[in-house]
C-alpha cells in the first residue's frame, strides 16, 4: 500500500514566496484595475475595469469588446483609459490605478510619450489624470490583477453588440418600431 503523495520540501535556504494577491487602497480611496485580452484572431479586443473601495466592495465594473488589430502594449493602454474613463463617469476619486502592463505603466509614470499608436492612448491618459484626483499608477502582477483579466477575457466571450440577457427585450420593443 502506498502512502500519501508529500509535496517536496522547499529547498533549504530558500523562503517560500507567496502568490500576489489583490490589496485594498488605503482608507477614502478607490483602487481601479485595468487589462486587456486580445483573442486568437488578433481582430478582437476585450478590455476590462474594476473599481473598488477600502473595504474590497466592487463600486463598478466595465467589459467592453472592440474590433482593433491592437498590439498588446496598444490594448493594455486602451483598457487604462477606459478604466479611468470609467472611474469619471462613476464620480469615484481620488483613485489608484492598478495594471500588470509594465511597460505601459512605467510610460506614463517616466512621462515618456512614444511616437506611435500607443503614444496617443497615453497622452489621453495623462490628461484624464491631470484632470481627476489620482496617487499612482501602478505595476501588479497578473495575480493581483485577476478580477480586471476575466472582465476582459469576459469581453472577449461576448458575440454580440449587447449582452444576451436582454436579446429578447431589445427584440421585441424593436418591434414597436415597424
Amino acid at each position: 500500500m502506498l502512502g500519501p503523495i508529500l509535496a517536496p520540501p522547499p529547498a533549504a535556504g530558500r523562503p517560500t514566496v507567496p502568490s500576489p494577491v489583490w490589496s485594498p487602497p488605503s482608507h477614502d480611496l478607490y483602487k481601479i484595475n485595468c487589462d486587456a485580452a486580445i483573442d486568437s484572431t488578433g481582430y478582437l479586443v476585450g478590455c476590462g475595469a474594476v473599481i473598488r473601495n477600502s473595504n474590497g466592495l466592487v463600486m463598478t465594473a466595465s467589459s467592453q469588446q472592440l474590433v482593433a488589430t491592437f498590439l498588446p502594449h496598444v490594448a493594455e493602454a486602451y483598457a487604462i483609459l477606459c478604466g479611468l474613463q470609467l472611474a469619471i463617469d462613476s464620480g469615484l476619486f481620488p483613485v489608484t490605478v492598478e495594471s500588470d502592463a509594465a511597460v505601459v505603466v512605467n510610460w506614463i509614470n517616466e512621462g515618456l510619450v512614444p511616437i506611435s499608436e500607443v503614444g496617443v492612448f497615453i497622452s489621453d491618459i495623462k490628461n484624464l489624470l491631470q484632470q481627476i484626483q489620482f496617487i499612482a499608477v501602478s505595476f501588479v502582477p497578473r495575480l493581483a490583477n485577476t478580477v480586471a483579466h476575466c472582465l476582459a477575457k469576459f469581453a472577449l466571450s461576448c458575440g454580440e453588440e449587447y449582452p444576451p440577457c436582454i436579446s429578447l427585450i431589445v427584440q421585441a420593443e424593436a418591434q414597436t418600431c415597424l
